[in-house]
């Protein structure tokens, strides 16, 4: 009842952390064994977030709840997408070790902090912060040092060392790698490039951006780029992509039935994406929205 009553408490955002985690663990697949990199977890887990509403099998309630975030809200898939599965099962590994050491010396508070820590990280991102990354690492190494007296099982010196040496190896590289990568330089210089009309450099920086990135912005630029160097097929390609990426979002239909009452105009093409405009729910009401909508009736007006 307990679990129950606190997923309908915040029943939004547990939709959209089951969808994150779903997505996720697709993200892992196209680099099973060695990973996309700490910086390029949120452009992996865009692109899956494009594959898995392409698929057709996204529900209603999943579309609505779809958003583009910059981690998956979950370390265990956060690691296997960044560096493979093997690292994933390896930090499960050490937690697992560490909270049963603890357990059998009896020290009871470390052990609970380990599986408060394990719990943590299942459905939030304490990685983000180097701090985190100090205080479970460190929280490991109490459960492996100091063990106390053990009155049925000698303390393995050579295992906890190696156990120690890997915590310790472990929480340096994380605290080292897992920076946050600046998303915003890259994208004010593109955006700043299409405003000045330098839309091929302006593409250049988006370019750049998206396999760091799980924002579909990057992706309406770079179709309103290629709309502007009157390159249609390019065009439609990425507002598609965006479309995809994140399908509550109505910016980039607007964005496709403007490229198609462009001249050769496709009434048809323009139609279908004005229909969409007026009857997909927005997650968020806006004036912008109903800017949209206007302009979209009078398509279908005309």
């Amino acid at each position: 009842m307990l679990i129950v009553g606190v997923y309908r408490m915040k029943q939004g955002s547990a939709d959209g952390r089951f969808l994150m985690w779903k997505v996720a663990a697709g993200a892992v697949n196209p680099h099973p064994f060695e990973g996309a990199g700490w910086q390029n977890v949120a452009g992996a887990y865009g692109m899956a977030q494009e594959r898995y509403f392409a698929s057709g099998t996204a529900s209603p309630g999943e579309i609505l709840v779809a958003d583009a975030p910059e981690y998956v809200f979950n370390e265990y898939l956060q690691i296997a997408i960044a560096y493979g599965w093997g690292w994933s099962l390896l930090m499960i590994a050490i937690l697992i070790m560490a909270f049963v050491s603890a357990f059998r010396s009896r020290r009871y508070g470390i052990a609970g902090s380990v599986a408060a820590c394990a719990v943590v990280m299942t459905a939030s991102y304490p990685f983000q912060f180097p701090i985190s990354i100090l205080t479970i690492g460190a929280i490991c190494l109490a459960a492996f040092i100091g063990r106390g007296k053990l009155p049925r099982k000698k303390f393995n010196i050579q295992t906890s060392t190696f156990k120690i040496i890997i915590v310790l190896g472990g929480t340096v590289f994380l605290t080292i790698d897992c920076k946050k990568f600046d998303q915003n330089v890259l994208f004010q210089t593109g955006l700043a490039l299409h405003k000045s009309g330098q839309w091929e450099k302006s593409n250049e920086a988006m370019m750049d951006l998206l396999p760091h990135s799980s924002d579909p912005m990057p992706l309406n630029i770079i179709g309103k780029n290629y709309t502007e160097l009157n390159m249609r097929d390019s065009a439609e390609y990425y507002l598609h992509r965006s479309t995809l990426r994140c399908p509550n979002r109505l910016y980039p239909h607007y964005l496709l039935m403007k490229l198609y009452v462009r001249e050769p105009a496709d009434s048809t093409a323009a139609l279908r994406e004005a229909k969409i405009l007026l009857s997909t729910k927005e997650k968020v009401p806006s004036p912008a929205v109903e800017e949209m909508r206007k302009e979209a009736k009078r398509v279908i007006d005309n």
